[in-house]
């Protein structure tokens, strides 16, 4: 009994079925970094950091002239090939964007610099599995300040998408 809870729990963690009953894949967050440790540094000091722990709230969309602020913000660090990516993660934002339509979500850094972040993604009601991600919200256009990123790389799943500022 115990065994068949876990499975699944761990179906409904690692993805759904959509109507096809194939299996397609929820995006977790957007991770997104700068090319500049840095810069990041700058607009968030490293030493108010706490790694891999949610964030103050620091992140926000605007709907009607209220102000909602994403719970789910979490600095982290990767390393891999000896190359540190410092990286902010945001719960949500493909979900948000594909049904609720908030596509952009304001950043008010510690230091007082603001920066826009736009976020589309869209439903793909179809065969997920001829999609890029294999998802079922695939990215449309990700831009900092109205500029796309630069690069990804391929630290997980969905990546880290690479800004300069």
């Amino acid at each position: 009994m115990r065994m068949q809870s876990l499975l699944i729990c761990l179906c409904i963690f690692l993805g759904c079925k959509d109507k096809n009953r194939s299996w397609v894949q929820l995006q977790p967050a957007l991770k997104f970094s700068l090319s500049d440790s840095n810069t990041l540094f700058r607009l968030y000091s490293k030493d108010s950091i706490k790694f891999g722990y949610y964030a103050d709230n620091f992140i926000f969309w605007d709907s009607s002239g209220i102000r909602t602020e994403k719970k789910y913000v979490i600095i982290g660090i990767n390393s891999q090939n000896n190359d540190t990516r410092y990286y902010i993660s945001v719960g949500n934002v493909a979900e948000n964007s594909s049904i609720q339509n908030i596509k952009m979500y304001y950043i008010n850094w510690p230091n007082g610099e603001s920066d826009t972040l736009f976020a589309d993604y869209k439903r793909d009601d179809g065969d997920n599995n001829k999609n890029s991600c294999k998802c079922i919200d695939p990215l449309i256009e990700l831009k900092l300040n109205g500029k796309p990123f630069i690069r990804k790389t391929n630290y997980d799943i969905n990546g880290i998408y690479i800004f300069d500022r």
